[in-house]
């Protein structure tokens, strides 16, 4: 599996499973999973990966899926 594969699929679980309210910490949780990412790769890879923020059940705003489902990464060359 690719870096930037695994790199998705670390994201897509995160965002799926926790409430993530920013890049900091998300950057912080990959780091903690030892994977090594710059701040401007991560918001290409949200936007790749077609992330929004949205108001959670208290109002704030956390990382969820534009898309009803969760995207299927696909690499490009």
């Amino acid at each position: 599996m690719s870096n930037k594969k695994y790199r998705f699929q670390i994201i897509k679980d995160l965002i799926k499973d926790q409430e993530i309210s920013n890049q900091d910490e998300l950057l912080k949780k990959l780091i903690d999973l030892e994977i090594t990412v710059t701040q401007a790769t991560l918001s290409r890879d949200l936007r790749e990966l077609k992330v929004s923020k949205v108001p959670n059940s208290s109002g704030q705003y956390i990382y969820r899926f534009t898309e009803n489902t969760v995207p299927t990464t696909t690499v490009t060359h």
